[in-house]
């Protein structure tokens, strides 16, 4: 029985370890490949909606949000209608919302940072930050981890605006 063993171990070609990582990876790459094809597309537990929709969304949230002293919505937003590979681009429920709200927050959180503006309007803008918490971003919990806004608020109102300064650099666009 030894024998047996002994004979097949020698048949089995003795291969370095980089091929046998290479033949593992093509055969989960094929498997994947099998298993998420065009039949069977990735999807979220949301539902899609279009650029059409999501404009709509965005529209929809920004008539229920006072944007801050001087700015105003933007005419044109930069949903797109098809992704770098051609096809219909979809945009998950929430996103319109979501993007109106982060565009709100920015017009307080510049506001609340901008050296040209009084002390009273800059501490005014502190004062409405909380509001986040209002808008879709936490009402319909669309945020990852909802503590950075909570951090970055409660240092704010603390009188260290750092954090709001970056986020501010990082995600606001110009004044609208």
């Amino acid at each position: 029985m030894t024998e047996l063993v002994l004979a097949a171990r020698r048949r089995v070609p003795r291969l370095p370890l980089f091929m046998w990582v290479a033949v593992a990876a093509v055969l989960a790459f094929s498997a994947g490949a099998l298993y998420w094809n065009k039949s069977r597309p990735a999807e979220s537990s949301g539902h899609w909606l279009t650029r059409q929709g999501a404009v709509a969304e965005y529209r929809r949230e920004a008539r229920s949000l006072d944007l801050a002293s001087g700015w105003s919505w933007p005419a044109k937003l930069p949903f797109v209608r098809r992704g770098p590979d051609g096809a219909p681009m979809r945009y998950e429920a929430g996103f319109g919302a979501g993007q109106a709200s982060i565009f709100w927050f920015c017009s307080w959180a510049s506001t609340a940072v901008a050296p040209n503006r009084s002390s009273a309007a800059r501490k005014r803008a502190i004062l409405a930050l909380p509001r986040v918490h209002e808008t879709p971003l936490f009402t319909r919990k669309l945020l990852h981890d909802p503590s950075y806004y909570d951090e970055m608020i409660g240092k704010a109102g603390a009188g260290d605006t750092s954090q709001l300064v970056e986020y501010v650099r990082a995600n606001c666009p110009a004044k609208h």
